[in-house]
């Protein structure tokens, strides 16, 4: 078996390493999709602030993802910044995606090797903004760096010109 590498054929190894890891375990590959958020219990966020973090599994159709029974909750912290809160996270399913997981499987009645890896992480502009580190889109004049889509002022944001622009009809 190989698989190209530039102009070249690279040999695969037989078997694969996953096939040796999982000692004739049925191997089940699990994507996320992760969720964070700030929340409050007030409309200011000024007080008892959460940072928290929930998964969900990937490809769910959308009426079953926002069921209670399929959010899991990961984690959550009052002191800790969002980076600070997924550095554990983040060790984690690196050992998952890089090492899988023995679980029990339900309907088959026997042990299974879980792989997973995360596909997408979910969260308001101002999260993205932290988890990226990056300004928060809402605020820039020139949000895209990839397109001259570019205003003087945040108030030109609102304009129907600018709109008409940015949905690109």
């Amino acid at each position: 078996f190989s698989e190209p590498k530039g102009h070249q054929l690279a040999p695969l190894p037989v078997p694969s390493p996953w096939h040796t890891q999982a000692n004739g375990l049925m191997k089940k590959y699990v994507p996320l999709n992760l969720y964070s958020d700030d929340t409050s219990g007030n409309v200011s966020k000024k007080w008892n602030k959460q940072i928290l973090f929930i998964g969900t599994l990937a490809g769910l159709p959308l009426e079953l993802a926002n069921q209670d029974s399929y959010l899991h909750f990961l984690a959550t912290s009052n002191t800790a910044s969002a980076l600070e809160l997924a550095v554990g996270l983040v060790d984690a399913l690196n050992d998952i995606s890089t090492n899988g997981m023995v679980a029990y499987h339900a309907g088959f009645h026997h042990a299974v090797l879980v792989i997973s890896c995360v596909l997408a992480h979910m969260g308001d502009s101002p999260m993205h903004a932290e988890i990226t580190n990056t300004t928060n889109p809402s605020s820039l004049l020139n949000p895209c760096h990839m397109c001259m889509l570019i205003v003087d002022k945040t108030e030109n944001k609102q304009t129907q010109q600018h709109i008409v622009e940015f949905v690109g009809v």
